[in-house]
């Protein structure tokens, strides 16, 4: 688990984001922040091994930003995505995407923006994949997709593509299920 008090050691690969001193979800003070401007700001890291399944809870932070923003992925080992959860900005929807299958799931829930939120995503790789995703600990979608055959080794805070966004993330933990 992560909560930012020993800055972003525990991450493999910084790109962009830095340590907020000013904001911090339950447990205060600091936290990662991501602000894109037309760029990339993400932070991931290396899991112990690679599993079949896996959850990562983060307290999210969403301030601004256009278009949809990744907030929770999973790789492969091989930095291969998997599947995450994004926030289309236009209507604050969550949705699920398998990379592996390039599919979308719509939550039909929103996230309010600047309120921190415990988000959890869980994902099984397998042709025949899963994943459940929580908002603030109430389940808001389960859903069946092909999600490739490679195991999971890789979790990621933040979009890898050049967007636009302000988010934090505090409070991260990945586990295997």
């Amino acid at each position: 688990s992560d909560d930012f008090a020993a800055g972003l050691d525990k991450w493999n690969r910084v790109v962009g984001v830095t340590l907020d001193s000013t904001r911090g979800d339950h447990s205060g003070p600091p936290s990662a922040r991501a602000a894109a401007s037309g760029d990339k700001r993400f932070i991931k890291a290396k899991l112990g091994g690679s599993y079949g399944a896996a959850c990562a809870t983060a307290s999210v932070r969403v301030a601004s930003g256009s278009g949809r923003i990744s907030l929770i992925r999973f790789k492969t080992a091989a930095n291969i995505g998997i599947g995450r959860v994004y926030i289309n900005m236009a209507t604050n929807e969550l949705w699920l995407r398998s990379d592996a299958s390039g599919t979308i799931k719509r939550s039909n829930t929103t996230m309010s923006r600047n309120q921190w939120h415990d988000l959890e995503l869980c994902a099984t790789s397998g042709v025949s994949g899963s994943y459940d995703l929580r908002l603030d600990g109430t389940p808001i979608l389960t859903w069946n997709a092909n999600n490739g055959t490679n195991p999971i080794g890789m979790v990621q805070l933040g979009d890898s593509s050049n967007k636009t966004y302000t988010a934090n993330f505090d409070d991260v933990e990945v586990v295997e299920p």
